[in-house]
């Protein structure tokens, strides 16, 4: 959002600001395009403003979605410090599972140790992809 990024706004109060604002001056603009010329407006019509107004919030968020311009990209690089404010997840404990016991219950045809065969971990060394990330 435009205040968040220029005047370092908080983004909660940037989000509420933004909808307090735009949400009646949306609302005067759709008035002033469907009232009729006696009271002050275009003459349109409610139902022909309703019909545009969606086909162009479908339009635009077809748009987005077919050529990804939303889609954030995360940059490749360390994880950002304990203590930056990043989200942080505690370390599984030792021997992951169940206090006292090691490995799943016998007989369930689980593999004996956590995450065999799941393919690469984060903790191999390897980075995560990102859900945001586009194929190159």
């Amino acid at each position: 959002m435009t205040p968040h990024r220029w005047f370092g706004l908080n983004p909660i109060v940037a989000f509420w600001f933004a909808y307090i604002v735009t949400r009646p001056l949306g609302a005067s603009f759709a008035d002033w395009l469907a009232w009729p010329p006696g009271a002050g407006g275009l003459g349109l019509g409610h139902g022909t403003v309703s019909l545009v107004s969606t086909l162009i919030i479908i339009g635009l968020v077809a748009y987005m979605a077919l050529t990804g311009k939303a889609v954030m990209v995360r940059a490749p690089g360390p994880h950002p410090p304990a203590g930056s404010g990043g989200p942080v997840r505690p370390a599984p404990p030792a021997g992951s599972g169940r206090p006292g016991r090691s490995g799943p219950p016998a007989g369930s045809g689980l593999p004996a140790q956590p995450g065999a065969g799941l393919g690469p971990s984060p903790s191999d060394g390897q980075a995560p992809s990102g859900r945001h990330r586009r194929p190159d």
